[in-house]
C-alpha cells in the first residue's frame, strides 16, 4: 500500500492554513471611502447651500429644483455616507450584517435614485432650458446604472456561500 495521502485527507488537515475570502475586505474599503467622501460632498454642499456662498441656491433654482427638495436630499446624501461608512467598517471585521446592510443599500440605491429622477423630471420648467436640463440627466443615469452594475457584483461576490462562512 502507499502511504502517501490522497487529496482529501490533505485538503482536511486542519494544520494548513486556510486563506480567508478577500472580497468582504475589499469591497468594505471601496464602501467606507464611498461612504467617507459621500458625507463630505454633502456636508459641504449643504453648508454652500445654507450660507448661499458662490451663489448656490440661485444655480438651483435656475435648473427648476426646490430648495426644500436639495436641503432634503443633502440631508440625506449626508446619512447615506454615515450608512455606507459603517457598512464598510462592519466589511472590514468580516461582520455578517455589513453584508446585509450592504443588500439594504441596493435596494434603496435604486428606489431613491428612480424617485429622485423622477421628481427632477416633473419638476423642470418647460421650454428650452428644459430639453438642455433633461439631456444633462442622461449622462448621470448611465452613471447611476453604472454603479448599480458594480454593487450587484459586488452583492453576488459577498453572497457566495465560499464567502458567506468568513462572515461572522
Amino acid at each position: 500500500m502507499d502511504n502517501t495521502p490522497n487529496n482529501s485527507e490533505a485538503d482536511a488537515d486542519p494544520r494548513i492554513p486556510v486563506e480567508r475570502a478577500q472580497s468582504p475586505w475589499m469591497i468594505g474599503l471601496l464602501v467606507m471611502i464611498f461612504g467617507i467622501l459621500g458625507m463630505s460632498v454633502s456636508a459641504m454642499n449643504l453648508y454652500l447651500t445654507i450660507s448661499n456662498l458662490g451663489n448656490v441656491r440661485s444655480e438651483y433654482a435656475s435648473v427648476g429644483m426646490d430648495l426644500s427638495f436639495v436641503y432634503f436630499s443633502l440631508t440625506v446624501g449626508l446619512l447615506i455616507g454615515v450608512w455606507m461608512t459603517y457598512i464598510g467598517a462592519r466589511l472590514l471585521a468580516y461582520k455578517d450584517d455589513g453584508r446585509r446592510h450592504f443588500n439594504y443599500y441596493i435596494i434603496f440605491f435604486v428606489i431613491w435614485t428612480l424617485g429622485t429622477t423622477f421628481y427632477q423630471y416633473m419638476t423642470v420648467p418647460e421650454g428650452f432650458a428644459r430639453q438642455v436640463i433633461l439631456n444633462g440627466m442622461l449622462p448621470e443615469l448611465i452613471g447611476k446604472a453604472a454603479m448599480l452594475l458594480l454593487f450587484l457584483g459586488c452583492r453576488y461576490l459577498l453572497n457566495k456561500s465560499e464567502t458567506r462562512r468568513w462572515l461572522n
